[in-house]
């Protein structure tokens, strides 16, 4: 379920032009930041648990408060 939920965010987040291509200040691609806080809200979990859930689904450990940051917006 997971593989056809990314491969679903990867192609609606290529349609509104959020590609890895979007430059800026940011250590990771500003995708994987929208997938970790989608994965958060979508599993209804923990900023602490997001964070733990991270490294398994993107092989790369979003902070707590990244994910909160981008959650205000």
């Amino acid at each position: 379920m997971v593989l056809a939920f990314d491969a679903a965010l990867d192609y609606v987040l290529d349609l509104i032009g959020l590609g890895s291509e979007f430059g800026g200040r940011f250590e990771r691609s500003l995708k994987l930041y929208i997938k970790a806080l989608v994965l958060k809200e979508v599993c209804k979990v923990s900023l602490r648990y997001a964070e733990v859930l991270s490294p398994a689904y993107f092989c790369a450990r979003i902070p707590k408060p990244t994910i909160h940051y981008w959650g205000l917006y």
